[in-house]
Parts: structure tokens; C-alpha cells; sequence
């Protein structure tokens, strides 16, 4: 079948990118989806719009970071509008934009392939391959879709305004390109890395068509005004949106402390696991961690150091002579820069859902060069015929691991379960594991809290999570002193003061709430929230006039804090 019509290739990769992705959309919030939409206030209020747009992405749920992502907090307040707290409508929209970024890599391929079937592998490989899994399934991985998403049509954009006459459609196209760049920007910070991806897709683009003439300072020309809004960018977020100090290298983050050597070696032993994913993804897990290596004679760190010299010498040496094998190697390695954590802090070292960005050029460049050896006449059939049926099995062989993954991330227990398998000393994963399990088999889940706690004696979230279950069965008492065994393990652990506060106002023991709300405020003086929920008990109480004074400090703290501005009418002036 020759895929001339555009449009069967659209209608086959939604059907394709369904059916891989319809388990996911039984899976529930997960992780960090309760801090980004559950319990995210800011999105479930259109007058906090502009909190949205000028506060760091976790804001909304009390807590902080230093990411500005805000059109991802749009795209969750959208999200709210239509379907409450279902999740099912998150995951249809982040498998949308997961198939919509196929759609446009097939039309970006198109522009370099001789045969078009081609571009339509291209298409297929990304949609299909599990790399991507973290990205879709994970509802808090729409960062990364949506930047992703605005990158490729930002390009898509620009190449049509290369290919038309009109001199108002050209600036209009322009114009939507420069808007998508900015929409990447605002999705994720790693897309300030475009401009380079940008220029390595127009020198291809130049060699493997001859419609457009490649020069450096015609290519800058184009590249300028990306150019401009990265350094804008750069610029408001180390100003007016550098909410903790992004650019923080201490010895207390992670592996920072190694200094820029210790990093390098950190990212080649990173460069290992992606090169193995990109090609047989047969281990998949999230937060893929590895040991710290301490010189460079760690094998992974030899063999990973090797690679990256020998794809920088064909880069080189391929430059003019075929320069889609220099697109493939260098759009690879230029998208993970930004995820390196050479110069710029990271949560964590390796991040398979990274890949996302980085795997469109290996899988442009293959594309290219099959479609080229299948367009020269001299090419065996037999040997086509072979290639062929061995990519055949290559997307099923990816289809099947899809699905699994996939399956895995619908079902938290056991994702969690075999995240504590790969890393059965870490604290924290029994804890998550015990949230999930507790659910249903209690016993399980409070032997997973109880070595969480003994795996790491400072962690106080398995002696909260114990009281969350005691309170949810109404044994009060027990709760209270597991609450209290939490800030006994971690003094400044919030969230464990105003449940107790919660369970007293509860009881009606107005004045013991209002005390250990003062005994927060000890810790955190300055937070509205605080003074809110003061206040809040307050009312319960029926002293409005105590009430109002603890609601117009908060206020005082966030002049336009609308939450406190809404309990205020309640009680009129």
C-alpha cells in the first residue's frame, strides 16, 4: 500500500496510538499528579489565572519549586473545566498531544525522505516506542509532550513559510512558529535548547533538499528571532522567575559537590542507559538511578566515552558528505545537554522520559538513510524485503513492551512494587508502595511504612501516612500520635501540625487546634495558609472577630490572595 494520502497516515497513527494507549487510561493520579492537580487549588479557580502565570508550578498545592512551567498549569486548569478530577480526560489529552507530535514528525520527515512510506516509519517508531510511555501515562509527564508538541510545529511552521509565496502567509506562519517556540519555553525549561536543533534541521533540510539554499548567515537570519526569545528567556528566568536559585550548585544537591568533571563522568555513565533504551528498552523503570562513578575507569563510563567520540568524529566527517548522520548524532546530543546536570542542577541523573526530545533525530536520520538505500535501483529486493520484515518485528517487539509498560503505570501497587524490587533499599519507595497497598491490604501497607521508617530513621512520611489511615478509620487518638512521631522525626514537617489541628477542630477542641496551628506558625511565621486556616477554626468556633484578624494577617502576607479574599465576604465587612 503506497501512503500517499496524508490523511490514512493521521487516521492510522491515532488508531495505532489508541490502541497502545488505551490501558493507560485506567490509570489513577499518581505521585506527583496530587501536588500538580489533585490537591492544586490554583487550577480549579479561573481567577487564579494570573497566579498561574507568575508562580512556580507547584504553588498551587502550598509547596514549592523552581520550575515555571505555566502553560502546563493552563493546560491543567482546562483539564479541571472539563473533567473535574477524572482522570481519564488528562490522559486522552496527553495522548493526543503524544500522537499529534507524531503526526507532525511525519510531516517533518516527509520533507527530507525520497519515499514516503518512510516518513510514515518514522512516525511510527516514535508513537510506538515505550521511551515515551513516561511522557504519556504519566499525567505530571506532560511537560515534556507539550514541549515537544510546540517544538516540532514551531519547525512545521517555519518550513511552510519557507515553502509558500504569499508574502502575508509567510509573516503569518512566522509569527504562529515564534509563538510555538515561546509555548515550548513556557512548557519546559529544556526547550531553550531549540535554536541549535533548529539550525541542524535546516542544514539537513538544505543538503537533502535543494529548494533551500543553505548559508551561515541565511540560516541566522531565520534563527535570530529564536535566538531572541531564548535570551529573553534566559534572562526573566534567572530575574523575574528564578524562584530558588536555579542556577544553585552545592555540595547539598545531589552529585554537585563532584565539580564539573565528576558531572561529566556522572553524564557518560547516563549516556550508557540511554543509548541501551533508545535501541532495546527492555528495562524500563522510572527515576533510572546508577551509582556515582568515582573515576573514570568505570566500564559503563569507558564504553559510554567511547561512543560519544566516535559519534562526534562521524558528525564531523559526515558533515558534507551526508549530513543526515550528522543531524541524527548531533539533535541527540545537543536535546540532553540541557538534562546533563554538567552546569545546571537536575532533580535526578537519569530520566528515561529525557529521551523524548532526543530521540526524534536517530529517528529522522533512519528514516533518511533507509529511504535512501531503498530508493537506489541497484538495492537486492530480497534484501529490502528482509530489512523490511525485520522492522516489522521491531514495532511489534516495541508494540508489545508499549503495552506492558503502559499496564504497569494504570496500576500503582504493583509500578510501585516493582520499583521497590529494583531498589529495595530506598525508603521512599516503600513508603509510596505502602500507600497504594494500604488501600487494600492494610497489614502489607503498614509493614511497608514500617521499613520505610526503619530504612531511613529522618524520614517522618510513613509515621504521617500511619495517622492518615488511623484518622480515615476515625481512631483519633492513634492517629494523633502518629502525627506526633512525625514531627518528633522531622520538627518542620508541615503537613503533620495542621492534620492534628484538623482532627481537633474536628472534635470540636477549637483552642488545642488553634495551638498547634501557633506552634506552625513558629516554624513558618510568614505563610498565609497558615493564618487561612487559623482563621478557618475560628469560624468554626463562631468568633468572627478573631477570625477576620487571623484572615486579614494571611492577607496581609498575599494582598491578592483570592482563597482568604472569598472567606472575608463570607463575613461581610
Amino acid at each position: 500500500m503506497k501512503l500517499n494520502n496524508t490523511k490514512i497516515v493521521i487516521l492510522s497513527l491515532f488508531i495505532v496510538g489508541l490502541v497502545l494507549y488505551f490501558t493507560s487510561f485506567k490509570g489513577p493520579f499518581l505521585w506527583d499528579d496530587y501536588q500538580l492537580v489533585v490537591e492544586n487549588q490554583y487550577i480549579k479557580d479561573w481567577h487564579f489565572i494570573g497566579n498561574i502565570l507568575t508562580q512556580d508550578l507547584f504553588k498551587g498545592s502550598g509547596e514549592g519549586s523552581n520550575w515555571y512551567r505555566p502553560l502546563v498549569g493552563v493546560s491543567y486548569a482546562i483539564d479541571y473545566s472539563v473533567w473535574g478530577l477524572n482522570s481519564v480526560g488528562y490522559h486522552l489529552i496527553n495522548l493526543l498531544l503524544h500522537i499529534s507530535s507524531s503526526i507532525f514528525l511525519y510531516l517533518l520527515t516527509l520533507r527530507l525522505v525520497r519515499l514516503k512510506t518512510f516518513a510514515f516509519l518514522a512516525s511510527l517508531i516514535f508513537l510506538i516506542h515505550p521511551v515515551p510511555t513516561e511522557a504519556v501515562s504519566y499525567i505530571s509527564g506532560r511537560t515534556d509532550l507539550l514541549m515537544v508538541f510546540f517544538i516540532l510545529l514551531s519547525i512545521l511552521l517555519l518550513m511552510k513559510s519557507l515553502e509558500i509565496s504569499s508574502n502575508k502567509s509567510r509573516k503569518l506562519c512566522l509569527i504562529f512558529s515564534y509563538s510555538s517556540y515561546v509555548f515550548a519555553l513556557l512548557s519546559k525549561e529544556t526547550a531553550v535548547i531549540f535554536p541549535v536543533l533548529l539550525f541542524l534541521y535546516l542544514y539537513a533540510y538544505s543538503r537533502e533538499k535543494q529548494t533551500y539554499k543553505y548559508s551561515l548567515t541565511t540560516t541566522l537570519q531565520k534563527l535570530w528571532p529564536y535566538l531572541a526569545l531564548s535570551a529573553l528567556y534566559i534572562v526573566s528566568r534567572l530575574t523575574v522567575f528564578n524562584f530558588y536559585n536555579v542556577l544553585m550548585v552545592s555540595k547539598d544537591n545531589f552529585v554537585y559537590g563532584a565539580g564539573i568533571f565528576g558531572r561529566f563522568l556522572m553524564f557518560l555513565k547516563a549516556l550508557f542507559i540511554y543509548y541501551a533504551n533508545l535501541i532495546l528498552p527492555l528495562n524500563l523503570h522510572y527515576r533510572m538511578e546508577t551509582s556515582f562513578p568515582i573515576t573514570g575507569l568505570d566500564i559503563h563510563v569507558i564504553f559510554s566515552g567511547l561512543i560519544l567520540v566516535a559519534f562526534i568524529a562521524a558528525s564531523v566527517f559526515f558533515w558534507r558528505r551526508k549530513p543526515i548522520v550528522s543531524f541524527a548524532i548531533l539533535w541527540f546530543f545537543f536535546a540532553l545537554i540541557p538534562v546533563s546536570g554538567i552546569i545546571i542542577p537536575i532533580n535526578f541523573i537519569v530520566g528515561i522520559r529525557w529521551l523524548y526530545l532526543a530521540m526524534i533525530g536517530p529517528i529522522i536520520g533512519l528514516a533518511v538513510l533507509l529511504a535512501d538505500a531503498y530508493s537506489k535501483p541497484k538495492t537486492n529486493k530480497y534484501l529490502k524485503a528482509f530489512v523490511l520484515a525485520l522492522i516489522g518485528c521491531y514495532l511489534v517487539f516495541l508494540a508489545v513492551l508499549t503495552v506492558n509498560r503502559n499496564d504497569k503505570w494504570s496500576k500503582p501497587a504493583v509500578f510501585f512494587e516493582e520499583m521497590v524490587r529494583f531498589y529495595p533499599a530506598d525508603g521512599r519507595l516503600h513508603n509510596l508502595l505502602g500507600i497504594e497497598l494500604i488501600k487494600t491490604d492494610p497489614q502489607r501497607g503498614i509493614s511497608e511504612f514500617e521499613i520505610a521508617a526503619k530504612l531511613k530513621p529522618d524520614f517522618a512520611t510513613p509515621y504521617f501516612n500511619l495517622g492518615e489511615y488511623y484518622k480515615n478509620r476515625k481512631e483519633f487518638d492513634q492517629a494523633i500520635g502518629y502525627y506526633q512521631r512525625a514531627i518528633a522525626t522531622d520538627k518542620n514537617f508541615i503537613i503533620a501540625y495542621t492534620a492534628i489541628a484538623s482532627i481537633y477542630a474536628q472534635q470540636k477542641e477549637y483552642d488545642s487546634a488553634v495551638n498547634w496551628l501557633y506552634r506552625l506558625l513558629e516554624i513558618i511565621p510568614d505563610s498565609w495558609k497558615v493564618y487561612s486556616q487559623i482563621g478557618d477554626v475560628y469560624y468554626l468556633d463562631g468568633d468572627l472577630s478573631k477570625a477576620r484578624d487571623a484572615w486579614l494577617k494571611g492577607l496581609s502576607l498575599d494582598p491578592k490572595n483570592q482563597i482568604i479574599w472569598g472567606k472575608l465576604k463570607k463575613i461581610g465587612p
